[in-house]
Parts: C-alpha cells; sequence; structure tokens
C-alpha cells in the first residue's frame, strides 16, 4: 500500500497540521505547481487508480483495468475527521492498497485512518512512499517526492527513456487478465460520522439498525456541544463494506439523522 499522489498528501498535511480549510490548501497546491488549474484528476482519486493500475501490473503480474479499481477521492475529509482521527490515534492518507493472495487480488483507492506510528502515516506534504510487505523480504518502505516540477519531469523523463532503449522483444506490462475481488466483501473496520438531532433515543436506535446486519460496533464517541444537532462517531468491529451501506441506508432515512457525513476504512 502506498501514498502515491503528492498532491492529496501535501492537502491532509497542511490540513492536519495548520488546521486550514480544504479549498484553501487546494489553492496554494495550485500556486505551487503541485495541482492542476483543474485538480479534479488528483482530488477524486482517479491519478492514484491509475498508477496503482499499473503497479499492481508491475508487483502481481496481472492486468487490471483502472475502471475496475473502486476508489474514492478526499473531498469529503474536513477538519472534524481529521480531530477525530488524531483523538483517536491516526492520521487520515489518501492510499493505493494491494492486496495479493493465491485466489484473490484487492485492489482500492481510498482515505483511511492510520495509525501514527506506521511509516506511511509519517510521509508529509508533496512526498510519496510505497510500503510493501513480502513474505521473505518482510517490510521495505521506499521514499520521494510525488509532486512539482522536478520530480515529475524527472519520472517522465526516465519513462521516456526506458521505452526507446526497448528493442521491441521486451514486454514492459503482462496482458495476463487479473480478476480483482470485491473490496465490499472484505472485512475492515470502519470510522462512521452521523450528524443528528441532539435527542434521547437516538444512539440506540443507530446502534440497533447496526445489530440487525451484523455490524459490530466497537466504540461510539458523542461530543457534547451547544447546539440542537450534534455529530456521532461510530468506531465498528471488522464488518464487510456491504453490510454496512445495508444498515447505512436504513439509518439515513430517520428523522433524527440530519447526515451521515463521512465513511472512512481504518488500518492498523
Amino acid at each position: 500500500m502506498g501514498i502515491i499522489n503528492g498532491t492529496t498528501n501535501f492537502i491532509l498535511t497542511q490540513m492536519a497540521e495548520h488546521k486550514m480549510d480544504f479549498y484553501d490548501v487546494v489553492k496554494i497546491a495550485q500556486d505551487k505547481g503541485y495541482a492542476e488549474s483543474d485538480p479534479t484528476s488528483d482530488l477524486e482519486g482517479e491519478d492514484t487508480v491509475y498508477k496503482l493500475s499499473i503497479l499492481s501490473n508491475i508487483a502481481f503480474g496481472k492486468n487490471v483495468s483502472p475502471s475496475d479499481i473502486s476508489s474514492q477521492g478526499i473531498k469529503k475529509i474536513n477538519q472534524e475527521d481529521i480531530k477525530y482521527a488524531a483523538e483517536l490515534g491516526y492520521n487520515i492518507k489518501l492510499l493505493a492498497i494491494g492486496d495479493n493472495s493465491e485466489t484473490d487480488l484487492e485492489l482500492s483507492v481510498e482515505p483511511a485512518f492510520i495509525k501514527k506510528n506506521h511509516p506511511l502515516s509519517s510521509v508529509k506534504n508533496e512526498f510519496n512512499a510505497l510500503f510493501i510487505e513480502g513474505n521473505s523480504v518482510g517490510e521495505i518502505m521506499l521514499y520521494g517526492k510525488g509532486a512539482g516540477g522536478m520530480a515529475t519531469g524527472s519520472a517522465v523523463l526516465s519513462d521516456v527513456i526506458k521505452i526507446c532503449s526497448l528493442t521491441g522483444k521486451e514486454v514492459l506490462l503482462t496482458n495476463t487478465k487479473g480478476k480483482i475481488i470485491s473490496s465490499a466483501s472484505r472485512e475492515h473496520r470502519y470510522y462512521v460520522r452521523f450528524e443528528v438531532v441532539d435527542k434521547a433515543g437516538v444512539l440506540g436506535k443507530i446502534a440497533d439498525s447496526f445489530g440487525k446486519e451484523n455490524v459490530s460496533i466497537e466504540s461510539v464517541v458523542q461530543k457534547n456541544v451547544e447546539k440542537s444537532t450534534v455529530p456521532l462517531i461510530f468506531i465498528t468491529h471488522n464488518t464487510t463494506r456491504d453490510s454496512l451501506m445495508k444498515s447505512i441506508d436504513k439509518i439515513k432515512n430517520f428523522e433524527t439523522v440530519l447526515g451521515i457525513e463521512n465513511i472512512i476504512r481504518i488500518l492498523d
């Protein structure tokens, strides 16, 4: 897994360390040359998806179309999520994740809570890193700049030179098709943030709906604020995203639930 988009990592770092608004940081990233005039591809995770498709081909020898990789960008991340992540001992990073076994290949691009003591958690600003775990080699991390004119230009020139040096017999990437299992069917822990009416019984009703879909709750955070609505945060035990979304499809129709503000995967 890795941080392979320097623009989004710069944005999330600035939001976390300087408590800045999302769109204010996007403007700074554009001024610095990290983000394009239209940053949609970065912010929606599209750029990261293309890179993950190439990396999975190199690492796993399987050709996977970018359109088959599930993805989620960072536009919904705000100061509330960053604050609660920090309180729980995590940072938020946009991660490309590839998990290959003898029978299954899971690929996804998504914001995730990652422990503050994890090596990827310390990767800041426009820097990228790949965290690799192999059966024999163990854990390795590759680290370097991932955004900006010189870093991007160097990478592009390196690829052009490599292509020009081919004799016609070498194969850069395999055409062997790889089948991805649905990330929604794999079990993970999740952070779910609701905005609810500050009223007795709301927490219990939501928890009951989770239970009916076998979504087990690890912890709940409810902040006391002096207004009629409050944030309500659930941390789940391992569950499938399919089960989680079935619960949320029902919960979002409750009169006391004003919005599902964010759903973020938790990595340990």
